[in-house]
């Protein structure tokens, strides 16, 4: 039976964005050959200073890593699924559940298997000892205290730094909130939910999709097992499904596939496109590749491509200053070289003082999101409290397990409905407020650099060419919040009967809690969020940087460059004009080609 596609209901994307980053772009391993010419090119003209900066590039593009987080119930068919996409049996596909152990599975040359333990020491491992490792019934609760185990193999699929990680199952996520699993998330650049058509979605799935929502801006779900059901109960199953998303994602926020994994791995198998296509597992690849993985490659390429760019266009200033220099006089030189130090010193001032604006704009970012977050904590507090104490006096005839455990699920509830709607509410303006004072820095920065580097060309009498905002990699941070359990009644609690004849006590005891729930729990959101704020600003801050130091490293070397001139005789200086043309042509050809203006690279042999 053929399956449709069914993620039109759900689909969130910036599809043509995505495309756009893509169109007239080399590919990966067109980048790759390109920036292998340039470092050779360097290392022959003796710039070792600029090709290990140059090796930082390549280093981003081989460790380009896209995290496919893999999550769902037990029996739902993570595994298989994961099987299917790389397209063998890798992971055990077994009856019995999994423990809280992370398995990833990544590209290698080869087969590999490797078990990292907690104590940080690592095994080989052979593909026939995985389960004794991650299965339950041979690792019971973890007692071989395993971290991870990492598969790798060769896959089309997992080019180019794709990961897919295969979690534990919802129950041991939701409930005990497995650090293991947890850690996980924030690095995931899309989330897999696996759901299946044979209970076609539980509460629990429901309560666990409600909980990650908050993680991913990419989020795929999945119903496996199609291939069970008749067609017209497939739609039934469909429906309800469709439904029950909507009730907690609303409209426009996951990708839905009806999928058979079974039937997918087996047509991996047995190389039968048609067969992979009627198990909905092509759509679900297409998706993934085009929708995701290639969008954030391309940007990857984009800036790896404007850095080396700009590298050689800091060469092309060097050479260029330094041809203009063969024909001036001493005097001249020695007034153009105390320009050039004094050009360099203004532009590493304003720079860091730059940086130091972009700071306290973030800082202030910050503050103001902790006066709204304690605003709001306040509003809430009233309304949680009067609905507990409201509740409490139509309980209050009830048994004390009875009222102990109602009040408590209705408080926990209560807590994390408040702070799920605010995050809801304020995350895209937390992430629009970082974007327009991360633009501005980015802005200012290429502005004050352009300055510079007309001042130089001015001196220099040599045409300035100007430099571009860079593309930044970074996006804005998204909360990762685990909400801390305070119980609002614990058995160290007065008994039952002396709560009842001294209600007062009890209800003044009760808005102590939540005060202290509210408060625990905003100052965790907002320390979370101050930490992620940091660790996001720091990358677009080392992107800016980077992007300084690559531009005004022609300053410093036209500068030292100039002072040697003071050495050469008029034959010295014929032959040096000749090889700094060369070398001046063959770079402009190579940054042609990083702009797709020229034609690519023919592969080594």
């Amino acid at each position: 039976m053929a399956l449709k596609n069914e993620s039109s209901n759900f689909i969130e994307l910036n599809e043509a964005a995505l495309c756009s980053l893509g169109a007239g772009q080399m590919s990966l391993d067109g980048a790759k050959r390109y920036l292998d010419r340039i470092s050779d090119f360097l290392a022959e003209i003796g710039r070792e200073d600029l090709n290990s900066r140059l090796q930082e590039l390549k280093r981003k593009l081989s460790e380009n890593e896209l995290q496919i987080v893999v999550v769902g119930s037990f029996k739902r068919g993570k595994s298989t699924l994961i099987n299917a996409l790389v397209g063998e049996p890798v992971l055990p596909m077994a009856v019995v559940p999994l423990t809280s152990v992370v398995t990833l599975v990544r590209c290698g040359k080869e087969k590999a298997a490797n078990v990292e333990f907690l104590g940080g020491h690592r095994e080989n491992i052979s593909f026939n000892h995985i389960p004794d490792f991650v299965a339950e019934d041979r690792n019971p609760k973890n007692e071989k205290k395993v971290d991870r185990v990492i598969v790798d193999i060769p896959s089309p699929f997992l080019r180019e730094g794709t990961i897919l990680v295969d979690t534990p199952g919802v129950g041991s996520i939701y409930r005990h909130n497995t650090q293991v699993a947890e850690r996980y998330f924030p690095k995931a650049d899309a989330m897999i939910l696996v759901l299946s058509v044979d209970p076609p979605i539980s509460e629990l799935e429901l309560e666990f999709l409600n909980s990650i929502r908050r993680w991913t801006k990419r989020l795929y779900v999945i119903v496996n097992k199609v291939d069970y059901f008749s067609t017209e109960e497939l739609e039934q199953s469909l429906r309800f499904i469709r439904s029950a998303l909507r009730s907690v994602l609303g409209e426009g926020n996951a990708l839905l596939f009806p999928i058979s994994a079974k039937r997918g791995l087996e047509a991996k198998k047995n190389a039968d496109a048609e067969l992979w296509r009627q198990s909905g597992m092509q759509s679900l690849e297409d998706s993934l590749n085009h929708l995701m993985i290639e969008g954030k490659r391309n940007l990857l390429r984009q800036s790896v491509s404007e850095r080396a760019e700009r590298l050689l266009g800091n060469l092309c200033l060097e050479i260029e200053l330094e041809l203009g220099s063969l024909t001036k006089a001493a005097q001249d030189i020695e007034n153009q070289e105390a320009v050039f130090k004094q050009i360099l010193e203004t532009t590493r001032r304003r720079q860091y003082e730059l940086s130091k604006l972009y700071r306290c704009d973030l800082k202030d970012h910050i503050r103001t999101m902790q006066e709204d977050l304690y605003e709001y904590v306040q509003i809430q507090l009233k309304e949680i409290t009067a609905q507990l104490t409201a509740l409490y006096q139509n309980i209050c005839h009830q048994s004390s397990s009875k009222i102990r455990s109602q009040l408590n699920r209705y408080f926990l509830n209560s807590v994390e409905t408040s702070f799920l709607r605010y995050l809801e509410k304020e995350e895209p303006h937390w992430a629009k407020t970082f974007q327009e004072i991360t633009d501005r820095y980015l802005e200012n920065a290429t502005d004050m650099l352009n300055e510079s580097l007309k001042e130089v060309c001015a001196v220099a009498k040599t045409e300035h060419e100007v430099v571009h905002k860079p593309t930044l990699i970074v996006s804005p941070p998204t909360v990762w919040f685990v909400l801390e359990e305070v119980p609002i009644w614990e058995r160290s609690f007065l008994p039952m009967p002396t709560l009842r004849m001294f209600k007062s006590i009890f209800l003044k005891a009760l808005k102590r809690k939540v005060e202290e729930a509210m408060d625990v729990n905003a100052g965790r959101l907002r320390y979370d969020y101050e930490i992620r704020l940091e660790a996001t600003a720091g990358e677009a801050q080392k992107t800016v940087e980077d992007f300084f130091e690559a531009s005004i490293f022609a300053l410093k070397n036209a500068a030292l460059t100039i002072a040697s001139r003071k050495t050469l005789t008029q034959g010295d200086l014929q032959k040096k004009e000749e090889v700094l043309r060369a070398r001046l042509k063959t770079i402009m050809g190579m940054r042609n080609g990083l702009a797709n203006r020229a034609p690519p690279l023919p592969q080594k042999k």
